[in-house]
């Protein structure tokens, strides 16, 4: 009967619980990373991402929690924030909050840092200084995607064109 049973395991389909999205317009767009990861994966994928989004103003809904569909949050957040110059103990203390939040949730974290658009380098470097001190503060995975981005294949310096977007999903499914 347990060699049965170890059969009937080893020849069910591996089944992969989802993906969710946290972010901002780099995530939210039909034609944004998100998607293509889907079509990559085939897993679940929800997102969570709206349009000028950002670290200080976004909660995570209390109910949230880790399940059978749902087992990744990659987090992208940031870029936003440097328009509004939020303070970095007020950012910090936010980010901790939202990343400490998922985890105890269950969820298995990963963070995206947020790309160094041309020209906001500097203000770039200081938020993803601080989200990358406090995910590491709680051992959670850290992505960089300096290495894929390429700013000739943004519509604006910040938001990716479908070839940019492929190219994320593409290196976040390898990465991850």
């Amino acid at each position: 009967m347990k060699y049965i049973l170890m059969i009937l395991v080893l020849m069910s389909p591996i089944t992969h619980a989802g993906v969710l999205v946290i972010g901002d317009s780099m995530s939210a767009q039909a034609t944004s990373w998100p998607t293509y990861y889907r079509q990559m994966t085939g897993e679940n994928v929800m997102v969570m991402a709206q349009n000028g989004r950002t670290i200080r103003d976004f909660t995570l809904p209390n109910d949230l929690h880790a399940d059978g569909n749902i087992d990744t949050a990659i987090y992208l957040l940031g870029g936003n924030d440097m328009f509004l110059k939020t303070g970095p103990f007020m950012l910090a203390e936010r980010v901790l909050t939202q990343l400490r939040f998922l985890k105890d949730r269950g969820f298995r974290v990963i963070v995206i840092k947020v790309p160094e658009f041309s020209g906001r380098e500097k203000e770039i470097r200081k938020i993803n200084g601080i989200i990358v001190r406090k995910a590491r503060g709680l051992r959670l995975e850290v992505i960089d995607l300096m290495p894929v981005w390429d700013t000739s294949l943004t519509s604006d310096t910040v938001h990716p064109l479908p070839a940019l977007s492929r190219r994320i999903a593409d290196y976040l499914y390898n990465a991850t």
